[in-house]
């Protein structure tokens, strides 16, 4: 268990706001393959029963983006929009 997962585990349990930089470099441990399954249970139980503040969602949500390849649209002409499936087939748009 690597020490920055370990301090940020023990922040969230505590109901500490983690340190700016830590939730970026949780995931990126996680994709690397760098963090056990407990440790995934027990950073998503904390953030289940303690909460996460809105800095740390944001951060969280911003590192889970860029954890992957991330698309440019900039060649289009006019807005890109998405609209995502609430589940079954054939939603109507």
């Amino acid at each position: 268990m690597s020490s920055t997962t370990v301090a940020l585990l023990a922040g969230l349990v505590d109901g500490a706001a983690p340190d700016r930089g830590r939730i970026p470099d949780f995931v990126d441990a996680l994709v690397a393959g760098d963090v056990d399954a407990e440790q995934v249970g027990a950073f998503l139980m904390a953030v289940r029963v303690l909460g996460l503040g809105r800095e740390a969602t944001v951060e969280l949500t911003d590192a889970m983006a860029r954890s992957g390849e991330v698309l440019s649209w900039q060649h289009l002409d006019g807005p890109v929009v998405d609209k995502h499936s609430t589940g079954g087939v054939g939603d109507p748009v």
